[in-house]
Order: structure tokens, then sequence, then C-alpha cells
């Protein structure tokens, strides 16, 4: 299984595919060992890191999340970890674009009837 998941990483490394990163950067050069062999809090010692220390925006957390889950949990069957359903990825919420008086009258000005 370990094997199928290894050949999977080569797969989605060779396509340049964002969820085999997740994976590719979290054991060999994170903990230098084999993602298999990792604990669940290395794990969120990991996700800790991509938030704080790489500063890794929401969509891309939401993406290494799910490449994890699909491997621990889904690959390695590792189901009673609770590391992926308590970590919660809040987006930040943007401000809507406000316009300035002069923006508005040019707005209002160009309409047409």
């Amino acid at each position: 299984m370990v094997e199928s998941a290894r050949d999977g990483r080569q797969v989605a490394q060779t396509r340049g595919d964002m969820r085999g990163a997740g994976l590719e950067y979290l054991a060999p050069l994170h903990y230098g060992c084999d993602p298999a062999d990792l604990t669940e809090d290395q794990v969120r010692r990991y996700f800790l890191f991509l938030r704080q220390d790489k500063k890794l925006s929401g969509s891309g957390m939401t993406i290494v999340k799910a490449c994890l889950h699909c491997f621990f949990v889904q690959q390695l069957g590792k189901t009673d970890w609770k590391v992926f359903s308590e970590l919660v990825i809040r987006r930040p919420e943007t401000l809507p674009v406000v316009l300035s008086r002069e923006e508005v009258a040019k707005v209002l000005g160009a309409r047409t009837l």
C-alpha cells in the first residue's frame, strides 16, 4: 500500500499536481523520513509550520490537508487520527471594493438611457 503511495507521488510530481506537493515536502524535506512513519503529532506540527512559518494561504492549506488526508486515512487506514477533523482552515474575508466620490460620479455620468 505504501509503495503505491510512493508511485502516486512520482506521478503527481511529474504532472506538477499540487496534491503531490503536500506529501512530497512533508517527510523527506521537513522530517527526513518516510511519510508512512510519521506520527499524528508530527503532521499537526507540519500544518502549524505551513501556516505560521511558510505563510501558506487558506487555499494552499486546503490542498495540503486533502492530500495528507487521502494518504494517511484512505491509503494507510489511520482512521483514528483526529488531526484532519480538528484542523479548521479559515480563508480571510476580503473587504469589498469601495469607489471614491470621483469614481462614483464617473460611473453615474457614463450611464446611458
